[in-house]
């Protein structure tokens, strides 16, 4: 793993964060974004791309991300443990 994935996983964790904080906040700048996620509700969508930006900025920052990508496309596609 390198230094720079592990501060884009730090600075991805920090705007995970600030989403959730400042859900509102983000709604009153920038309006709803719902309709990308395909969500009913407004006001909870922000906290819920923070929510996920915290998730992924985590198993960036600690180096789990290709295993924890690998375990559940893996095991989707049943292709987990297979070898090359």
């Amino acid at each position: 793993m390198s230094v720079g994935i592990f501060f884009f996983g730090l600075i991805l964790m920090a705007l995970g964060a600030v989403f959730v904080w400042k859900g509102a906040r983000f709604y009153e700048w920038f309006g709803e974004v719902s309709y990308l996620l395909g969500m009913n509700s407004d006001w909870l969508t922000w906290p819920v791309l923070g929510t996920i930006f915290l998730i992924v900025g985590f198993l960036l920052a600690t180096g789990l991300f290709s295993a924890a990508f690998s375990g559940v496309i893996g095991g989707v596609t049943g292709l987990a443990g297979t070898p090359k």
